[in-house]
């Protein structure tokens, strides 16, 4: 538990209380992680974002950002639809098929990554662990999120949503 604690001590100061107290990993639960992609996002008048519509696994750390960026292309679609008085489902339907492609591709990813790290190979569950730690203290693993999971540029706000 000490390695753990000391982690917890040097991450942030909101952790002291938490990691003072720990004696064992009674106090932790195992979340279950899966993603999924929701065939049609849009219905008459309503549409799924974010995990609602693609929720992704926690390899690689972008759930978050392909959710924030699904909401800032549906917040353009949303918003000419309720000024032309047209929330069908095939207009709400853009959303999806403008961030079909990076969420598939993401998911394929992260699905390759998780069988990777479960591999029945005794070679690979010895050496993944091994090499992502190496990798997250070399910031690889940073690198690998810019470079694979990061749109190439940055994503279109209309102007209407800048305050």
């Amino acid at each position: 538990m000490e390695p753990l604690r000391q982690e917890l001590l040097a991450a942030h100061p909101a952790f002291r209380d938490f990691a003072e107290s720990l004696t064992d990993f009674k106090r932790f639960v195992l979340l279950q992680a899966k993603d999924f992609y929701v065939r049609e996002w849009a219905k008459n008048g309503c549409l799924l974002v974010g995990d609602a519509a693609h929720c992704a696994s926690p390899a690689g750390a972008v759930g978050v950002s392909l959710s924030v960026t699904t909401a800032v292309v549906a917040a353009d679609v949303i918003y000419d639809a309720l000024r032309d008085r047209d929330c069908s489902a095939g207009r709400l339907a853009a959303v999806q098929k403008c961030r079909d492609r990076e969420i598939r591709s993401i998911h394929s990813m992260q699905d390759r990554a998780a069988k990777l790290m479960f591999s029945s190979s005794p070679f690979i569950r010895t050496w993944a662990p091994m090499f992502i730690s190496f990798a997250a203290k070399t910031k690889l693993i940073r690198f690998v999120q810019r470079r694979l999971l990061v749109l190439p540029e940055p994503l279109a706000i209309h102007e209407r949503f800048m305050f």
